[in-house]
């Protein structure tokens, strides 16, 4: 069995799309509308697992401030 490199990196504004379609084929429905991933990217924090060129996995996390009890 061959190894497959895959990469994590930190999502740009210009694989939004590839990240909508990714959505689309695993969830077989549109979830997020075509504003809001841009968005995230922009703004959040996005990351994106790559295989060559190719996006196979998204992940997006949020920052919290947590008040102190």
């Amino acid at each position: 069995m061959k190894n497959t490199e895959i990469k994590i990196t930190k999502a740009v504004t210009f694989e939004s799309q590839e990240i909508r379609e990714l959505e689309t084929l695993v969830w077989e429905e549109e979830v997020t509308n075509k504003y809001d991933v841009p968005m995230f990217v922009r703004f959040g924090y996005v990351f994106v697992a790559k295989i060559g060129d190719k996006i196979v996995g998204a992940m997006v996390t949020e920052r919290m401030r947590m008040k102190s009890m």
